[in-house]
């Protein structure tokens, strides 16, 4: 049986990604005895100071996602799609404030809120005949704590390539549910792996299915603030321009963790830093049907304030 490959995003517009680095010797410096004054001066921060300088630099950084993925190619009778909502939470430090906060990962502990759901059905109709079913899904209807999985949002960073900040949002969901794929021929049945009616972000791993959604997103490409800037601003420009579309070569610019999702929007709510990503499209590629949906909003608050945001993305489906 011919099989058709599963459409998947493809850039022709590399993206240009430029590190600079310098190694170059320490000065030399000379030693001078410490005398008694200066041995007062240098009197140790005790533990209890530190931890007080740390807990009032911290902020917690929270997430609504929002994901919708489905395609359909008619061709071999095949459809899949995956939705997603959920609420992500983290501890960050910060310096500064407003729009020229600097904010650094604490990698404790992180809460999650939300749910998944992946399905996917394939009949074709030929000889050999494939019939696949994919049913997948997970839930936390309450905040709890991470102990399985990935679900995590990172520290803002500055954009390299526009007004405001980037900030990117990791997720590792274990799945569980029912998945099966025959293929018969004259009579005879066997049971084979799983293909077109899994979604593009799932798999299998160490025997457990898991999905997994990753997605940076960034300030429409404007101005260079930096020298990273000044390397990536050109492609980010040709990027910006094709995401969610069939470029001139062909190629579609899907959202995913592939490249930046640009367009964002930073401002100031009430005080609070907020970021806010909209995106969507539906298109035919190739011979499939296809559309997506991004939803992100991330913002800050000061630990225990339950402030948030107007026009969140959902949490249900």
């Amino acid at each position: 049986m011919s099989r058709l490959a599963k459409p998947f995003s493809i850039s022709s517009a590399g993206l240009l990604l430029l590190a600079l680095s310098a190694c170059s010797p320490a000065p030399e410096q000379e030693t001078t005895a410490a005398t008694p004054e200066t041995a007062a001066a240098a009197e140790p921060v005790s533990a209890s100071e530190t931890s007080d300088v740390a807990a009032a630099n911290q902020l917690t950084l929270h997430a609504r996602l929002y994901v919708k993925d489905q395609t359909s190619t008619a061709a071999i009778g095949s459809s899949n799609q995956l939705q997603a909502a959920f609420y992500l939470q983290t501890p960050v430090q910060v310096e500064g404030s407003g729009l020229s906060a600097r904010f650094t990962d604490v990698y404790d502990q992180d809460l999650v809120r939300g749910q998944l759901q992946a399905s996917g059905d394939t009949a074709f109709k030929s000889d050999p005949a494939l019939t696949e079913h994919y049913q997948m899904q997970a839930s936390w209807p309450t905040p709890v704590a991470v102990t399985e999985g990935r679900f995590r949002v990172f520290a803002p960073e500055p954009s390299s390539i526009g007004e405001g900040y980037s900030v990117k949002v990791e997720l590792e969901v274990p799945v569980s549910g029912d998945k099966k794929a025959q293929i018969s021929s004259n009579g005879t049945l066997l049971d084979t792996e799983i293909t077109h009616a899994r979604p593009l972000a799932c798999g299998t791993e160490a025997d457990r299915e898991i999905c997994k959604l990753s997605y940076t997103v960034d300030a429409a490409p404007t101005v260079a603030q930096d020298e990273a800037g000044q390397l990536l601003l050109d492609s980010a420009k040709t990027l910006y321009a094709s995401q969610g579309k069939i470029n001139s070569d062909g190629g579609l610019i899907m959202y995913s963790s592939l490249v930046p999702v640009y367009g964002a929007v930073t401002s100031l709510e009430d005080g609070h830093l907020v970021i806010r990503s909209s995106q969507q499209y539906s298109l035919k590629f190739k011979e499939a049907d296809m559309a997506q949906q991004l939803e992100l909003v991330v913002w800050t608050t000061a630990p225990g304030d339950h402030w948030q945001p107007a026009n969140l993305p959902p949490l249900t489906f």
